[in-house]
């Protein structure tokens, strides 16, 4: 009896309980019914090329960086930030770290749900740009920065360089914090991407009504190039940007770009490019021009390091000259993997877009 009496008692209480457990949920609204009724448009892959070769034209992988990248990715333990063990941004940090665009706290935590700040992001952003960038894209002016609301320990470093290409664009140089949408914008801008409108009828998110029409063109190319995936198709922009997504775009950026030689420098009548090889490995360097006769290889040297020149495996530099022969413009991609495997193993590629004018001099190398 007493049993019965206790099973009646906590039936009630759910009976009572279930309509407000519902109550807080409130009705479903209009945007949310449109959603349910939407399907997010998949992008062309021809559209998609051409987004990345755009990018690929005007941004590109310092070498130099690269080799600093690897040699702190040698250096890392396996689990460097112990908060990020079952986090699903665990790789992307790790390569983002790597690149040197974010770190971590003295406890070894990255605290990945953390939220940026405006000057947070703008500094990130940097320090991915002079890694992918050759200059600067115009002459910033110092006025368009509202210095007071700069934190003092940012103030020099914002008065540099991308920082203050960033600061003037985007205004969001203060200690509020960055939401999804803000954080993308500032990076589509700094990279170059345009601003124009999706094609028509496309649907770039779910929720992409929530998304200023001046602004939606930069998600759209984002979304093409994959540097920014949503979440079941929603990109939720008002959403707190946190480290872990700060890092995780700027990564898939560089995964998306082609990387420069080690070194390499022009004059107008020739091209120098330089690369570490080590032939005991098996691997070394094939350069292959995608189109025309613009440029010949004049020379194409191996020397081993100074250091060690008779230690097998201690490696060395591949040095080509390159002259031109006649106007237009050309890429030279390097290949490095074993000459009796496909080339689809190779290890690494570099690649340089060479212009020559209508005087057969090298005008720009990037």
């Amino acid at each position: 009896m007493r049993s019965r009496t206790m099973v009646s008692i906590v039936l009630s209480i759910l009976l009572v309980a279930a309509p407000a457990l519902g109550a807080m949920e409130g009705p479903m609204n209009q945007n949310q019914v449109q959603d349910r009724d939407r399907v997010q448009t998949n992008i062309n892959e021809a559209v998609q090329e051409q987004i990345r070769l755009e990018i690929n034209n005007r941004l590109r992988i310092d070498g130099s960086a690269l080799e600093q990248m690897k040699l702190r990715a040698q250096e890392q333990t396996e689990n460097r930030f112990m908060d990020l063990r079952d986090h699903w941004s665990r790789d992307e940090v790790g390569q983002s770290y790597n690149w040197g665009f974010v770190n971590g706290y003295p406890d070894g935590s990255f605290r990945p749900e953390g939220i940026i700040s405006g000057t947070e992001g703008i500094l990130m952003l940097t320090r991915m740009m002079n890694t992918v960038a050759e200059g600067m894209p115009g002459e910033p002016d110092p006025d368009d920065v509202d210095w007071d609301k700069v934190p003092e320990w940012a103030r020099d470093q914002m008065r540099e360089g991308f920082a203050l290409v960033i600061a003037s664009q985007s205004h969001m140089y203060g200690e509020g914090q960055l939401n999804r949408l803000q954080f993308a914008v500032m990076m589509a801008k700094v990279m170059g991407l345009e601003a124009g409108m999706p094609p028509e009828d496309t649907v770039v998110f779910l929720d992409d009504e929530g998304i200023p029409p001046a602004e939606l063109g930069y998600i759209y190319r984002l979304r093409a190039l994959g540097i920014i995936q949503g979440n079941e198709g929603n990109f939720m922009p008002q959403k707190r940007l946190t480290r872990a997504e700060a890092a995780a775009m700027m990564n898939r950026v560089m995964m998306m770009l082609k990387s420069a030689p080690t070194d390499y420098f022009h004059e107008p009548d020739m091209l120098t490019v330089i690369l570490h090889e080590n032939p005991t490995t098996g691997y070394g360097w094939v350069v292959e021009f995608e189109e025309g006769d613009i440029l010949k290889i004049e020379s194409d040297d191996f020397v081993p390091f100074a250091v060690a020149p008779d230690l097998v495996g201690s490696g060395g530099e591949r040095t080509w000259v390159f002259t031109p022969e006649k106007s237009g413009t050309e890429e030279i991609t390097f290949i490095y993997y074993r000459s009796w495997e496909s080339k689809d193993t190779a290890i690494e590629t570099r690649a340089l877009k060479v212009e020559v004018d209508e005087n057969l001099e090298i005008s720009n190398v990037r």
